[in-house]
């Protein structure tokens, strides 16, 4: 890191170079900030609504490429309501419905909005916490909680906002970095 400046999102991605010299992913990027500007974790802002322009977007549990994807790493969304909270450089927070009427909270390239739509920058948290006990880790606390994993207590996870009664959180997955939430009581106190 810049001297002075800590990482902001994953620390590590892991590029893929087939055997003709593509690289998978193409570019990456890492985020650096200035810790002085870290704020605390806040209540996510209110959403906004909107309909997809056209054709279907990949969704991501974080904002960028390399973090995991749900459904077997197929997770995409191409049409109905959608909601969006923010924006984080290129890539936009949104929620969408599933056709087994359960939600997804994640990220789709923003470019994919609507160009009339206005839409906030969204300045998450950086704090460490600790899964103080064993907490069922959801990417959907609107419909229906359904657990893609657990995290055991004393796990170490970045606390990055809330959302009604849940803390939104970063940690790793299947050796990916992951976005979703937990319940608040289910971490410490920042």
């Amino acid at each position: 890191a810049p001297a002075g400046y800590v990482v902001s999102g994953a620390t590590s991605i892991t590029v893929t170079v087939s055997a003709n010299g593509t690289s998978t992913p193409r570019e990456v990027v890492f985020v650096f900030r200035d810790p002085s500007t870290i704020t605390e974790a806040t209540h996510l802002p209110d959403y906004q609504t909107f309909s997809l322009r056209s054709g279907t977007q990949a969704v991501y549990s974080g904002p960028g490429t390399e973090y995991w994807r749900a459904a077997d790493s197929r997770a995409s969304v191409s049409g109905g309501r959608l909601r969006v909270w923010g924006t984080i450089g290129d890539w936009a927070l949104i929620g969408y419905g599933l056709s087994n009427n359960l939600y997804r909270i994640g990220y789709i390239e923003r470019s994919a909005l609507p160009s009339d739509l206005q839409v906030q920058e969204l300045y998450l948290g950086c704090q460490t916490v600790t899964i103080v006990k064993d907490a069922p880790f959801i990417d959907d606390p609107i419909i229906k909680p359904v657990q893609i994993f657990e995290l055991k207590s004393g796990t170490e996870v970045t606390l990055l906002a809330y959302l009604s009664d849940r803390a939104y959180i970063e940690t790793t997955y299947e050796n990916k970095p992951i976005r979703g939430f937990v319940r608040i009581e289910n971490i410490s106190k920042p």
